[in-house]
C-alpha cells in the first residue's frame, strides 16, 4: 500500500478500484502482508505465511467482498525462469 500512496493522485486513491481497496484494507486488518495491486489494478493481492493462514484471511474478509470481486488462494511456482530458443528461417533474408 506504500507504493499506491505515490500513485494516489493519478489513480484517485491508493487503489484504482474502491472495491479492491476495501478488501485490501480488510486483509490488512486480518493480518495479511505484502498487500498491493497489479500495475494499475484491478487485481489486488496479499501474502500469507501458509495455506491455513490464507484460508483464515479469506474467511475474515468474506463479508467485505462485493459483487464482482473474486478471491482466490494461489501459490507461487517457486522455480527459476525457463529460457527457450526458436530459430526462425526468414524467407528472403
Amino acid at each position: 500500500m506504500l507504493v499506491g500512496s505515490h500513485f494516489a493522485p493519478a489513480q484517485g486513491g491508493v487503489f484504482t478500484s474502491r472495491r479492491v481497496g476495501s478488501v485490501a484494507h480488510a486483509l490488512n486488518q486480518a493480518g495479511a502482508v505484502g498487500i498491493g495491486q497489479s500495475s494499475w489494478g484491478p487485481t489486488g493481492f496479499a501474502f500469507a505465511p501458509s495455506q491455513d493462514a490464507a484460508v483464515d484471511f479469506v474467511s475474515a474478509v468474506q463479508q467485505t467482498v462485493e459483487d464482482g470481486i473474486e478471491i482466490r488462494i494461489v501459490k507461487g511456482r517457486n522455480s527459476g525462469a525457463k529460457i527457450s530458443s526458436t530459430r526462425l528461417d526468414l524467407v528472403g533474408s
